[in-house]
């Protein structure tokens, strides 16, 4: 009943296309992005960002990108 329920759903809803990238916020080299070296478990240092964010009770005004390839 649960399977078929779901199924109905999707069929109902329907597949929603990919977003196009020109809908996205500009981004890249070219609109003054940073690159990082691509290693795995590497990251970069402290970044500040111009929108303090609220996480865990506190705010904080930057923060870190990791990566983990």
């Amino acid at each position: 009943l649960v399977l078929s329920t779901c199924m109905l759903v999707i069929l109902l809803h329907g597949v929603e296309p990919a977003v196009p990238l020109e809908e996205f916020y500009p981004f890249g080299l070219d609109e003054g992005d940073s690159q990082t070296i691509e290693q795995d478990d590497g990251g970069s240092g402290l970044v500040a960002i111009s929108v303090a964010f609220p996480f865990f009770g506190e705010r904080h005004n930057g923060l870190y990108v990791s990566i983990d390839c």
